[in-house]
């Protein structure tokens, strides 16, 4: 009922939500799309010299084909060119926060695009709004491709073995699998 509200007295007012909780974001963002309200989200960092600066919303807000466009486009040819000049141990870090990211990306990725946004994480109901049929279109090869990239990425979560440590995978190996997921998205949407 709040968040219904605050989209009410958007429509003739500027209206400012501070809030950590993704679910109130969540429901902002649907009720104000509902409503046909354009909303903005800006998220708010600590940084070293201070807090209260605006930067980007986390990735688990944002659009999943937004956030693989920003990991192939802007992320990648960085970390690309940090492994050919200076090797691994300046590169391993990129690529575990790639890693990460994209771990992160792959469960959007299923609540937002394959499930067509039904569930989600970060909103209590669940929303069929003549989506359902929808599920329909999920094949068993979907579910094999992120089953695998989950348990691969799932590695680079998770506490390592002292005796046999994780290698990093090299950026043809990322960009081998942004482009897989890239490209299944787009074929997916066409269905």
């Amino acid at each position: 009922m709040v968040v219904e509200r605050l989209v009410k007295l958007s429509v003739d007012r500027q209206v400012i939500v501070l809030t950590h909780r993704l679910s109130l974001v969540s429901l902002l963002d649907q009720f104000s799309k509902k409503a046909g309200i354009n909303s903005h989200f800006i998220g708010i960092r600590s940084e070293i010299w201070g807090t209260g600066n605006p930067g980007d919303i986390p990735i688990n807000v944002k659009k999943p084909h937004r956030v693989l466009n920003t990991l192939i486009t802007n992320r990648l040819p960085p970390a690309k060119r940090v492994f050919e000049e200076l090797g691994g141990e300046f590169y391993d870090p990129l690529a575990k926060s790639m890693c990460s990211d994209f771990r992160i990306l792959l469960e959007r990725m299923i609540e937002d695009v394959l499930l067509y946004d039904i569930i989600h994480r970060f909103r209590r109901s669940v929303q069929t709004d003549n989506k359902i049929l929808n599920l329909s279109k999920i094949t068993n090869e979907d579910c094999e491709l992120f089953d695998n990239l989950m348990t691969k990425y799932s590695k680079y979560e998770h506490s390592q073995s002292r005796e046999t440590p994780l290698n990093m995978p090299d950026p043809n190996d990322l960009e081998t699998d942004f482009q897989i997921l890239k490209t299944w998205h787009d074929d997916y949407i066409q269905r």
